[in-house]
């Protein structure tokens, strides 16, 4: 294997040697029959084209929960987003959290929509924490659609994300809609659901 990788970085310093050749056939196929290392050495080149076939390399390093491999492709000169691929809810999905808050603090993610699809993608995942660091981002608009939001939360039968969003000031701010009471009663599963039911009750009288 060590004999390998030296041969890669022999090619790869060759300055006659073109990384480009055939769509950057070379670097797609470490993809899949390389070992990290030599992924890794790919990544590093200046004049790979690491956002070539959709982001193929962005795909592949996220399946592979590989945080550092994002991080060389996030620094690459040639780096370019595809916008229609949702990185942030693909490493969501992943239950990644590293990779997650990489793309958070990268200005060519987009973490909200008109729709909140990502946050949506959150509740759904059902881990709290990342709820929560979306809400933290400035970003994120969860005002337009809080009900939508918090129905949805309530639907997946998770206490600690429906406390999560309730924590949030903009999430009920003209209180807790006897609709959201409703849909908690109707479709929440689990064992959370009898105690979402009771902690909305209790914050819709207060109101």
């Amino acid at each position: 294997m060590r004999g390998h990788i030296e041969r890669v970085k022999e090619f790869l310093l060759d300055p006659q040697y073109d990384v480009t050749e055939r769509n950057d056939m070379a670097f797609q196929t470490s993809l899949y029959q390389s070992s990290r290392e030599i992924r890794y050495l790919f990544l590093k080149h200046p004049l790979v084209n690491v956002s070539v076939n959709k982001n193929i390399a962005l795909v592949v390093s996220i399946e592979d929960d590989d945080a550092f491999a994002c991080e060389l492709l996030l620094k690459h000169p040639n780096f370019v987003i595809n916008q229609n691929t949702n990185f942030l809810m693909f490493s969501i999905a992943r239950e990644n959290y590293k990779i997650f808050e990489l793309f958070l603090d990268d200005d060519r993610f987009t973490p909200y929509d008109k729709d909140n699809r990502v946050l949506k993608t959150a509740i759904g995942n059902g881990d709290p924490k990342f709820v929560k660091r979306l809400l933290q981002d400035k970003r994120v608009d969860v005002k337009l659609n809080t009900d939508a939001v918090l129905k949805h939360a309530v639907s997946q039968g998770k206490l600690d994300t429906v406390l999560v969003l309730l924590d949030d000031a903009r999430v009920s701010p003209r209180g807790i809609s006897k609709s959201v009471i409703e849909t908690a009663e109707r479709f929440a599963c689990g064992k959370d659901k009898q105690e979402i039911i009771q902690v909305l009750t209790l914050l819709a009288s207060d109101m």
